[in-house]
C-alpha cells in the first residue's frame, strides 16, 4: 500500500511539472542509466614519459571531455576516444600507478599498474617526430645542461625553453629535406638522439625584394613579349625577339649601378635576322652569341651580336643535323650548345680557334627545351630534361665536364618535385659555388659537395612569374615579362 502511495505522488509530481511548462516547453527526462565503464587492459605495460598508452575496455565516452582519466592521482590528457579505447601520453613527472576512469560519477580502475620507466641520462624521446621547418619539438630526457645548444644536421636551432628534463626547440629553416638526429650539448655534456627527426619541408630561406619601378625610356617595354636575357659587362640585357614583323626591333638594358635610369630601350641596328627565332644566348669574353632555337629551315645557325654597334654578324653554323638550339653556355672561354632537335649532342665553339663547331659529347637526353644551365668553375649543371621519349616528367639533371674539347656527362640526383609538372621555363643562376633552379613557384639549391645535394630555398608564387635572372657581382636580379625587377637575398 505504501509503495502504491509513493508511485501516485511521483505521477502527480510529473504531471504538475509538465503542466507548469506550458505548451511551448518540454521536459526531457533521461531514464536510461549511464553504463559503467570497464578497463580491461592497456598497452604498453610500461614506458617513459612521452610514451603513448592505449587503454582498452568498454562503455567509454566518445566525447573526450567526458572521460576523466588518471594515472594514480595525476589527470591525463585524453588524445583520442572511442567507446572501447582511449589514448594518452605519459607526462613528465608521472609515477607508477593504476589507471582509473570516471564517467558521470561511475568509476573503472585497471587491474594492474602502469609502470613509469626511469628516464635515462640524455635524450630519451622527442615529439613530434616529423614536420616542416619551424616545427616546435619537445625533447624529454634527463641531465640536460642548464643552457643547452640544440643542433639538427649541424645547424643550430632556436631553444624556446629548457630544464634538466625537457627542452623545446624549433626546427631551423636552413637544414635539408631528410632525416637528422638531434644533438644536445653544453656544460661539457653531449647527447645524440637514437631516432631521427624527418624534415618534411625546409621552409623559406630566401626572398625577393621589389626594386622601385624603374623609369623606362620607351613605352614598348609594356608590350614586350618575354624575350631572352643575358648579363654583359655588369648590365642586364633583355629582348631580342620580335615585337612586330615589320616594325623596329628593340632590346632593353638595365644598369644596376644606375637604377634611376631604369630600362633603356635601344633599337637594333637594322632588324633581327629573319631566321633568328626565340634564340638562346651566351657571352664569351666581350662577345655575345645567339643560336636559333626553333625547328625551322635554319637549323643550327648562329650569330655574333655586338652590344656597342647593335649589329648581328653570321658565324659558322653547328654541323649537326636538325640542330635547333635548346641550351647554350660558356665554360673555359668556349661556347657550348646542345640541340633540342633531332641532334641532341653538345657542340663546342672556340672563337679563338677559327670559330668552328666540333662535337664535344654525344646526346644524353630526349628533350631539353625550357631547361637551365649553371656553370660552376669547370662544370655545367644542366636540366631538367626528359631522359627518354617515354618520360612523363622533366626532372633529370646532369653534370657536364670537359677535357680539352672532349666532354663527359654524369647524371645527378633528379630535381625534387618535378613530378608536379614544370609549367614554364626554368630560370637558373649560380652563386658562391651553388646552383639555383626556379621550378614553378619553388626555388631549389643544388650543392654538389653536400650529402643531400638538393635543398628547398623558398616556395613563393612570385618565383613563377619571374622569367629572367641575372647575376651582377654577387647580387641576383630577377624580372618578369613586364620589366618589374626584384633582388634576391637569403634570410639570415
Amino acid at each position: 500500500m505504501k509503495r502504491n502511495h509513493q508511485l501516485l505522488i511521483l505521477c502527480l509530481t510529473l504531471a504538475t511539472a509538465l503542466f507548469s511548462c506550458g505548451k511551448k516547453e518540454k521536459v526531457v527526462i533521461d531514464l536510461t542509466p549511464t553504463p559503467t565503464p570497464e578497463i580491461t587492459g592497456f598497452t604498453p605495460a610500461n614506458g617513459m614519459p612521452g610514451t603513448t598508452v592505449t587503454v582498452t575496455g568498454k562503455n567509454f565516452s566518445t566525447n573526450i571531455p567526458d572521460n576523466d582519466l588518471k594515472l594514480g592521482t595525476q589527470r591525463m590528457v585524453v588524445k583520442t576516444a572511442t567507446a572501447t579505447a582511449l589514448t594518452f601520453d605519459v607526462p613528465v613527472g608521472a609515477t607508477t600507478a593504476k589507471i582509473s576512469l570516471i564517467i558521470k560519477n561511475k568509476t573503472a580502475v585497471s587491474a594492474n599498474n602502469f609502470v613509469v620507466d626511469p628516464i635515462p641520462t640524455g635524450i630519451a624521446a622527442f615529439a613530434p617526430q616529423e614536420g616542416p621547418s619551424g616545427t616546435e619539438v619537445t625533447i624529454t630526457g634527463a641531465d640536460f645542461p642548464l643552457s643547452p645548444e640544440v643542433k639538427l644536421n649541424g645547424i643550430k636551432a632556436e631553444v624556446k625553453s629548457a630544464n634538466a628534463n625537457q627542452i623545446k626547440f624549433t626546427v631551423p629553416y636552413n637544414t635539408t629535406l631528410t632525416k637528422h638526429k638531434i644533438v644536445v650539448s653544453g656544460g661539457g655534456k653531449n647527447y645524440e638522439s637514437a631516432a631521427e627527426f624527418t624534415v618534411t619541408n625546409t621552409g623559406k630561406l630566401g626572398k625577393w625584394t621589389r626594386i622601385p619601378d624603374p623609369i623606362i625610356n620607351s613605352q614598348n617595354v609594356s608590350i614586350f613579349p618575354g624575350g631572352i636575357s643575358f648579363v654583359f659587362e655588369g648590365k642586364l640585357y633583355w629582348g631580342f625577339n620580335r615585337v612586330s614583323f615589320n616594325g623596329d626591333q628593340f632590346f632593353f638594358m638595365y644598369n644596376p649601378a644606375r637604377p634611376d635610369s631604369g630600362w633603356q630601350a635601344t633599337e637594333i641596328n637594322g632588324q633581327l635576322p629573319t631566321s633568328l627565332t626565340d634564340p638562346v644566348p651566351a657571352v664569351v669574353g666581350n662577345k655575345v652569341y645567339f643560336g636559333n632555337s626553333l625547328a625551322t629551315a635554319n637549323y643550327g645557325k648562329w650569330w655574333e651580336f655586338d652590344p656597342m654597334t647593335k649589329a648581328f654578324t653570321s658565324v659558322a653554323p653547328i654541323p649537326g643535323t636538325h640542330a635547333a638550339m635548346g641550351i647554350a653556355f660558356t665554360m673555359g672561354g668556349k661556347l657550348y650548345s646542345a640541340s633540342d632537335g633531332d641532334d641532341k649532342s653538345i657542340y663546342v665553339f672556340n672563337p679563338a680557334n677559327g670559330g668552328n663547331w666540333t662535337k664535344s659529347v654525344d646526346a644524353f637526353y630526349s628533350q631539353i627545351n625550357l631547361g637551365g644551365v649553371v656553370v660552376l668553375n669547370n662544370e655545367a649543371i644542366i636540366g631538367p630534361a626528359f631522359k627518354t621519349t617515354t618520360d612523363h616528367y622533366r626532372k633529370y639533371m646532369y653534370k657536364f665536364t670537359v677535357n680539352g674539347n672532349v666532354g663527359a656527362v654524369t647524371e645527378l640526383p633528379a630535381l625534387p618535385d618535378a613530378q608536379l609538372g614544370i609549367r614554364v621555363k626554368t630560370p637558373a643562376f649560380g652563386l658562391k659555388g651553388k646552383a639555383y633552379f626556379m621550378v614553378n613557384e619553388r626555388m631549389w639549391e643544388y650543392d654538389g659537395a653536400a650529402t643531400i645535394p638538393w635543398r628547398l630555398v623558398m616556395s613563393d608564387d612570385l618565383n613563377e612569374s619571374i622569367e629572367h635572372v641575372g647575376v651582377v657581382g654577387e647580387k641576383v636580379y630577377g624580372w618578369n615579362s613586364k620589366g618589374k625587377i626584384y633582388e634576391f637575398s637569403f634570410i639570415n
